[in-house]
């Protein structure tokens, strides 16, 4: 529901945006003749020259952050539609990686966290959960954001299999403040 009422103001720049550059476009040549007459006029508050130097980056730049605020409302539309943990099918964990890695782009780069991804290629698909995975991978990497506490924070994401039992394994470490003494014993429970 929520995705649904953003979606439907965010379609509307997205579709009046293109229109607007057009318009600016048009509209160009008509300020610079203006302008011969009215060299100090102001438009908005700003000056023609601004205007005619910035305006299309800044169109653009909205363009591409509706573009990217669509794809987040995409992202949280499949995570939200997360089936039963035993429907479990063929995935590969660089997905479910990579997959929570883009939802929490916000939160790490708001935290200044430096993150170091080095997912093994080749891995073998395993039998699982694909949105449980992500949910624990995305859990993990806010919980490492909260636990870092200085501005040298970094958070590591490995992949790997082990060759002699085949388990594929996610590693997910952080230089954080680690886990209280006093709540240890806990951290397992549901």
């Amino acid at each position: 529901g929520v995705a649904h009422e953003i979606n439907n103001p965010l379609n509307l720049l997205l579709y009046n945006l293109p229109l607007l550059k057009k318009t600016w476009a048009d509209l160009l040549p008509v300020l610079s003749a203006h302008r011969r007459h009215e060299p100090d006029k102001k438009f908005g508050g700003f000056t023609y020259d601004f205007l005619r130097e910035h305006l299309p980056q800044l169109i653009s730049d909205m363009e591409m952050a509706a573009q990217r605020m669509t794809k987040i409302v995409s992202d949280l539309k499949n995570f939200s539609r997360q089936s039963n943990i035993s429907d479990q099918g063929p995935l590969n964990v660089n997905t479910a990686v990579r997959n929570a890695m883009r939802l929490s782009q916000s939160t790490l780069r708001k935290s200044g966290v430096a993150v170091h991804m080095e997912l093994a290629e080749d891995l073998p698909e395993i039998k699982g959960n694909l949105y449980n995975i992500e949910q624990v991978v995305l859990n993990l990497l806010i919980n490492s954001v909260q636990a870092i506490d200085h501005q040298e924070g970094e958070i590591a994401i490995r992949t790997g299999v082990t060759f002699n039992d085949g388990r594929v394994w996610i590693q997910i470490s952080d230089n954080g403040r680690g886990v209280s003494p006093a709540i240890a014993d806990r951290i397992f429970l549901p």
